[in-house]
Order: C-alpha cells, then sequence, then structure tokens
C-alpha cells in the first residue's frame, strides 16, 4: 500500500481535485497519434488514387494467351474505369485476317450480350443510340479475328468499368 505524501492528496474531493486539473491540463503528447493517423491517411489515399486513378490510364493495352492453336490479339481500348460511354472500340490488326467479331457484354458475365458485331476493320465507333445500351457497370468485350475461310485465327478480351456519366 502507497504512503501518503505531503503532496498525495488525503481526501476524496482533493484527489477529485487534482484529477481533474490533470485532466485539463494539455497534454503535449497528444499529437503525435493525430500526427500519425494524418500521414496513414495521406499515404492510404495515394495509394488508392495510384491503383484506381492512375494506374488504369497508364496500362499497356491487355492480352490473352488463347488455348487451341488461336493467337493472342491485342486490344487497345476501350479498357480501365470510363465516366462515360465508350465512343470507339479499337484494337491491332491480325494478319491474314478478313473479319473481326466485337462481342461486348454486361457486368462480365458473357451470357448477357450488349453488342454483337461483324467487321473488316480494327475499329468501331459507335452510334449514339447504341451509347444509351451502358449503364454504369463492368464490362467485357472480346475480339476474334477470323480468315476467309471463317477460321478463328486470333481472339482477345479486355474489360472496362462504366461509372456515372
Amino acid at each position: 500500500m502507497r504512503q501518503p505524501t505531503h503532496a498525495d492528496p488525503t481526501t476524496p474531493e482533493e484527489l477529485f481535485e487534482e484529477e481533474i486539473a490533470e485532466l485539463e491540463r494539455p497534454m503535449l503528447h497528444s499529437f503525435l497519434p493525430w500526427v500519425a493517423s494524418l500521414g496513414v491517411l495521406i499515404l492510404v489515399s495515394g495509394l488508392l488514387a495510384f491503383f484506381f486513378i492512375l494506374a488504369p490510364r497508364r496500362g499497356a493495352p491487355r492480352e490473352t494467351a488463347t488455348s487451341g492453336g488461336v493467337s493472342a490479339l491485342t486490344l487497345a481500348e476501350p479498357n480501365g474505369h470510363l465516366k462515360g460511354a465508350p465512343a470507339l472500340f479499337r484494337w491491332e490488326p491480325v494478319a491474314g485476317a478478313s473479319s473481326y467479331v466485337v462481342t461486348v457484354t454486361e457486368g462480365g458475365d458473357s451470357s448477357k450480350v450488349i453488342l454483337l458485331r461483324l467487321l473488316d476493320g480494327t475499329k468501331l465507333s459507335l452510334a449514339d443510340t447504341e451509347a444509351t445500351f451502358f449503364k454504369p457497370g463492368l464490362y467485357s468485350w472480346t475480339v476474334e479475328a477470323r480468315g476467309s475461310d471463317g477460321a478463328s485465327l486470333a481472339r482477345g478480351e479486355a474489360a472496362f468499368v462504366l461509372s456515372g456519366t
């Protein structure tokens, strides 16, 4: 048990007054947790901004390796995060291809086809009416290059996320 000294309060009232005085004193060390928390918040915000805003814009076009002897086709745009409906789909040409089949699906699920088009070039520009098919969410798109005999030469797949316009 502690022996009271002349500085120690002896009555409950004195003890209570001393506790109140201690609580009212500015705490010099209390700023350190706030500064550390602010530093962690800035670091986490920077990392999130990098991964969700900066990284998709500087990413290289996606390629998909396919099985069955079909080579990969490089899809250039769109990919990453978009603020509005894509106006243009673009991919790299494949030697010997006479046509390309473009399929756009909603939600990453290949069962809900939004757009299906057979083209002879490496670009698909959407009409204004087609742009209305796109609502905020996840979309995937594939391009299959076909030879003059209809055989598949190459295939590529990419995805993009459409945020509210």
